[in-house]
């Protein structure tokens, strides 16, 4: 059981949880990282679509929840962007990207990843490019969650 930090506080992957399970998009940073924005962007395009199939959408990334805010905001995003400032969440998925350093600004940050997390708090696909560059494509995404 994880948490991180929502619009309204801490909140656990189970509580924003459907029907199957969650999908937790990892990303680097809504405020400097020009791929993730596009990522967050792209992935509200299906969001609705992956909770009916009983698969709600929450991305989480190490950024501060007022950054978070702002750019959900600005993109009427129609899931959750989540806080991890520790890292604690990333850690736990084993998505700590080793190559930055301690003490700069992009410590902390995650390899960008899909996951589909079930209620049981199993996972049950992971989408993971090799480059930071490169995201999976949404319809990827939705045939994973039509399959699940």
């Amino acid at each position: 059981a994880v948490s991180v930090i929502g619009p309204e506080g801490s909140v656990s992957f189970t509580d924003l949880a459907g029907e199957k399970g969650t999908v937790v998009a990892f990303f680097r940073s809504a405020d400097w990282c020009p791929y993730c924005k596009k990522q967050l962007k792209e992935i509200d395009d299906i969001s609705d679509e992956l909770a009916g199939l009983g698969w709600p959408l929450m991305a989480v990334s190490y950024d501060d929840p007022a950054i978070l805010a702002e750019f959900s905001g600005k993109h009427g995003l129609g899931y959750e962007l989540l806080s991890d400032p520790e890292s604690e969440v990333i850690r736990t998925f084993n998505l700590l990207n080793t190559d930055m350093k301690q003490g700069t600004r992009y410590y902390g940050i995650p390899h960008p990843a899909i996951f589909f997390v079930d209620r049981d708090r199993s996972v049950r696909a992971v989408l993971r490019e090799d480059g930071y560059k490169d995201r999976p494509a949404m319809n990827i995404v939705l045939h994973i969650a039509e399959q699940l």
